[in-house]
């Protein structure tokens, strides 16, 4: 393959490595298991603590803490791209994909949203 020429577009590419186990790695790149994991984790968090933080703070406590949640998971999404384990559209696939499932399971399955009754 001659890559000298810029700005050439390479339609088909031949695997000639022999190694199964990297071949299969290479595959297993969409969508990004570390970004769906830790966007579902931190934005589930944000919401739990949405709705169950009570504590007398200052008000800008909350919010910070969340945010701080976000960029976590951000972070943990852009070391994948600049690390070339992932491709950009895997990272955000698997970030939009743990947000979904995060905000499916506390609207739906978890109870975090009904009204807590005083016995």
């Amino acid at each position: 393959m001659n890559c000298t020429i810029p700005h050439r577009y390479i339609a088909s590419i031949t695997c000639t490595n022999t190694n199964s186990h990297l071949v299969k790695e290479a595959r297993l790149s969409f969508p990004s298991g570390h970004a769906s994991f830790s966007a579902f984790t931190m934005v589930y968090f944000v919401i739990y603590l949405q709705v169950r933080y009570k504590f007398k703070t200052p008000r800008l406590v909350l919010p910070f803490l969340q945010f701080m949640c976000l960029m976590m998971a951000i972070y943990t999404s852009f070391t994948r791209i600049a690390d070339y384990k992932h491709h950009w559209s895997d990272v955000l696939s698997g970030f939009l994909l743990g947000t979904i499932v995060a905000i499916l399971i506390a609207l739906s399955i978890s109870d975090l949203f009904q009204h807590q009754t005083k016995h």
